[in-house]
């Protein structure tokens, strides 16, 4: 049985026999004891046979092999809890002495960023809460798909986009809920999960992370370049409403040097201030905006969609409202900075509805007063000059808040990609500073060259949308799923299997197919537009 437990899981086999001491199979108070884990063995062997479904089903039965195994691991996880309660101080001395870490670095050790009820075990002044973590969500994801909605409702009508819109609010929360379980699940088998990639290796081992960080940091990638994009074209139009000139290289540059210092900031704790004054940015701007489309002649309104739009036109539609629930991929760096990340589906919950909230209101409202005529806001709007410069300017400030949130976390991973270790293992000092800022520096030039280079925000939009964003979003999730219950999980799944198989294979289907759109429509307009680099 001990064997047959290292096998499978080396640390739960451990946390297993040291619960136990002494041949009636009376448990400890849940200290470790500091032996090796052959003399944990043969004082827990008659231990585990006495318990029903112990070892001594094992032994009894062959078949139940396996059976029997789970059933004594959940008993001695169980025990470990309660021990674990009620001498927690017995529990880290003895963790301290089987060589476990509990630093903040992230280090893939057992105990590093969370142990079996949930708590994280990083240094608590870098810890928040769940309302936090909810204000984080909703300034990184609400932002540049917001912008396209009612151009979006143009091209679907009422029906289907308010339909369309409802659906996507309840994927959200079928993908929020799912990470979330997944992330309990690792803690559970004594792995820590710090980011998205992680999960990767929980399900499918080393190669399933490679998979995961590839897509994963090329949607973050193509993100941040869109809110370059966007910051750059409200800047250059801010200027021109002035009565200026600025050109699209000039106003990029600016936007790439204001970000520089702000990109400074190392932890995510640091610039939790930046998530509450993104959501207030966007939302003053989504007001202007939306009176100021009140004024212009009435368009025409389609219950369906009209003859008139085509294919193309119709899968890009959709995935504009799907790219504006998408964002999920930062969740585990999410919940590894909460005090109780068992606390993360409440801030799942509650940003979804505030952004479908949100989401509605922009649609409809923007859908009844321009109609068919529908466009991105910062693209139609240009009747008063104040107030087209009052929203692109608090437009401009949202964008750099989002760009600053999601810049930290791609900092961190380029940081680890360059030097071989984390922010957080590396020495407090000038040259760890030095070596921050040449990160940051390397990712802003990159995203502003390739901001120049991007033909129009839809563009962008469609494109991570359909293939990265929907792939990282629905489809890694579900896979995820189901591999781990195929392998016995140690918690409860959110959701039944059937529904996991069921987003899996839609969620194939759609991106294939809005892919193939998005792709064709961008390639089309980088051929039309003739040397970007010129002012």
């Amino acid at each position: 049985s001990f064997n047959s437990c290292l096998r499978r899981d080396r640390r739960v086999c451990e946390t297993m026999f040291a619960s136990y001491k002494g041949p009636a199979g009376s448990s400890s108070s849940g200290a470790r004891p500091a032996s090796s884990s052959a003399a944990g063995a043969a004082g827990s062997a008659a231990a585990v046979q006495a318990r029903p479904g112990g070892g001594a089903a094992v032994r009894q039965n062959p078949n139940r092999r396996s059976r029997g195994l789970a059933e004594a691991v959940e008993v001695a996880r169980e025990d470990g809890r309660r021990g674990s309660a009620s001498n927690s101080s017995s529990n880290s001395n003895s963790n301290s002495n089987s060589g476990s870490s509990s630093s903040s670095g992230g280090n893939n050790s057992a105990d590093d960023g969370g142990d079996v009820d949930g708590e994280s075990r990083l240094p608590s002044d870098m810890l928040v809460g769940w309302k936090s973590i909810t204000w984080m969500i909703v300034a990184i994801i609400i932002g540049l798909g917001v912008l396209g909605l009612p151009a979006t409702a143009a091209h679907l009508g009422w029906v289907l986009s308010i339909g369309f819109l409802l659906l996507a609010g309840l994927c959200a929360q079928y993908s929020g809920a799912t990470i979330a379980g997944l992330v309990e699940e690792a803690a559970a088998r004594k792995m820590h999960v710090r980011i998205y990639s992680d999960l990767g290796l929980l399900a499918f081992g080393h190669r399933g992370r490679q998979v995961v960080e590839a897509t994963q940091y090329l949607f973050l990638g193509g993100v941040i370049v869109a809110l370059q994009f966007t910051a750059a074209k409200s800047l250059k139009q801010v200027v021109e409403t002035a009565g200026h000139s600025l050109c699209v290289v000039s106003s990029n540059a600016f936007i790439a040097g204001a970000m520089l210092p702000m990109t400074q900031l190392q932890h995510l704790k640091e610039v939790t201030w930046v998530a509450v004054l993104g959501v207030a940015m966007i939302v003053v701007p989504l007001v202007i905006y939306l009176h100021e489309t009140a004024t212009m002649p009435q368009g025409r309104t389609e219950v369906f969609p009209a003859s008139d739009v085509d294919f193309n036109h119709f899968v890009n539609a959709i995935t504009t409202i799907m790219f504006a629930f998408q964002g999920q991929t930062i969740f585990p760096e999410l919940m590894s900075h909460m005090r109780r990340p068992r606390d993360f589906p409440k801030a799942v919950k509650v940003s979804v509805i505030f952004m479908t909230t949100v989401y509605g209101v922009v649609m409809i409202v923007g859908y009844h007063y321009m109609g068919h005529q529908g466009l991105y806001l910062i693209d139609y709007v240009d009747a008063k000059a104040s107030l087209t410069t009052a929203a692109n300017s608090m437009l401009i400030l949202h964008v750099m808040a989002s760009y600053l949130l999601n810049c930290n976390v791609m900092n961190h991973v380029i940081y680890k990609w360059l030097y071989g270790h984390t922010l957080h293992d590396a020495p407090r000092g000038r040259s760890t500073r030095l070596r921050w800022f040449l990160v940051t520096l390397l990712m802003l030039g990159a995203c502003m060259v390739f901001a120049i280079i991007a033909p129009s925000l839809g563009d962008l939009v469609n494109i991570l949308g359909s293939s990265l964003g929907c792939i990282l979003t629905f489809t890694f999730p579900a896979a995820f799923s189901l591999r781990v219950i195929a392998t016995a999980p140690l918690t409860p799944p959110p959701f039944p299997q059937a529904l996991h198989n069921a987003v899996l294979v839609l969620s194939t289907l759609f991106i294939f197919l809005s892919t193939y759109t998005s792709v064709h429509t961008f390639i089309r307009h980088v051929q039309e537009n003739d040397n970007p680099f010129t002012c």
